[in-house]
């Protein structure tokens, strides 16, 4: 096509297709070297996915499940396990600084060692060493120390100051001894305590047992449970127990829930003996005029599942007591009487 233009139209058009030419060239050169290292590139990242692929196989392997989906859950379970180890060795190092260097077998097998009956009675006999003599007796080295050092401030260091700072590393050796015994004292206390929970809820009363669940459902899990203790005085009381642990007893309860406790003691005592004879009616009158809506509830469904099996009897002058019986479930055993006034 060139070779029928006119010459000079010729050499434009060639210079033209010239510079054409040599900007294709040029892209061409570009494109072969981006090529070349986009080449490198899928390479390396074949490699690098091959290696991930081992590594989630060998990961796959150690966690002992099929797909990598399974991982989350087992990730999860591992955190819980290093929260819970950690949680372990925060309480071993509690246990061997307060046990004084006594050795975490050492002091299992002193409690295995101890009576579980003579407990409470070891027990007391340690707090209260420790309340009579142990604690007045660190009170009063630890005055006596620090009247000393203020005595020793002002002396000038002579004779009576050394003779005076000897009397004070006695005292402090002694106080060391004192503070490792009393640490010993309220360790063992503590474990004695425990070694005592165990052994009564082992040995719990069935009827307790029974009355600890009723409690719990009346309080709507505000108390865990029932439990028998032993006062101030050594006599054995009944208490409460809050989820946490803590004890509450009848004194320290609101009129509403020693109510709830007494009612579930009741109904303990009725299914204990439901177990071996015959049914005999309960009669209950207005025990509901302390309880909020909720534990009412409550209370009323605990009734009429029991009187699936046992007659229960509630008098009550309130209408919404007698609303609240008409919505529970299982209607068909329950029976609303209204008296003439």
């Amino acid at each position: 096509e060139i070779s029928a233009l006119p010459l000079d139209q010729a050499i434009l058009q060639l210079r033209v297709l010239l510079g054409q030419a040599q900007k294709d060239g040029a892209l061409y050169d570009e494109l072969t070297i981006n090529m070349g290292t986009l080449q490198e590139e899928i390479q390396a990242s074949e490699s690098i996915f091959q290696f991930a692929n081992e590594q989630m196989t060998e990961l796959l392997r150690l966690a002992n499940c099929a797909s990598p989906a399974d991982l989350p859950a087992i990730i999860d379970r591992f955190i819980e396990y290093q929260h819970l180890r950690q949680k372990i060795v925060d309480h071993e190092e509690n246990l061997a600084k307060i046990g004084g260097g006594v050795p975490l077998a050492a002091l299992a097998a002193q409690a295995a060692e101890v009576n579980i009956d003579e407990v409470p009675v070891l027990i007391e006999t340690l707090l209260r060493d420790t309340k009579e003599r142990l604690n007045p007796e660190i009170n009063r080295l630890s005055q006596q120390v620090g009247e000393e050092n203020i005595r020793l401030a002002a002396m000038d260091g002579g004779a009576r100051a050394a003779e005076l700072t000897e009397v004070m590393e006695q005292e402090l050796a002694l106080i060391r001894r004192l503070a490792g015994r009393y640490a010993l004292v309220k360790l063992a206390a503590r474990v004695l305590q425990q070694a005592v929970d165990r052994y009564r809820e082992e040995h719990q009363d069935p009827v307790l047992k029974i009355a600890a669940g009723y409690f719990q459902k009346l309080t709507l899990d505000s108390f865990a449970g029932l439990r028998t203790d032993v006062d101030d005085a050594g006599q054995p009381v009944l208490v409460g127990v809050r989820e946490n642990g803590t004890r509450l007893t009848v004194e320290k309860m609101s009129s509403g829930t020693r109510d709830q406790m007494f009612l579930a003691l009741r109904l303990a005592t009725l299914s204990w003996r439901l177990q071996t004879d015959e049914p005999m009616p309960f009669i209950i009158d207005d025990i509901l005029i302390n309880f909020d809506d909720v534990r009412s509830r409550a209370t009323l469904q605990i009734l009429a599942e029991l009187g699936e099996k046992n007659q229960v009897i509630l008098f009550t002058h309130h209408r919404r007591i007698v609303d609240e019986a008409k919505m529970l479930k299982g209607q068909e055993v329950i029976q609303i009487h209204e008296l003439s006034p």
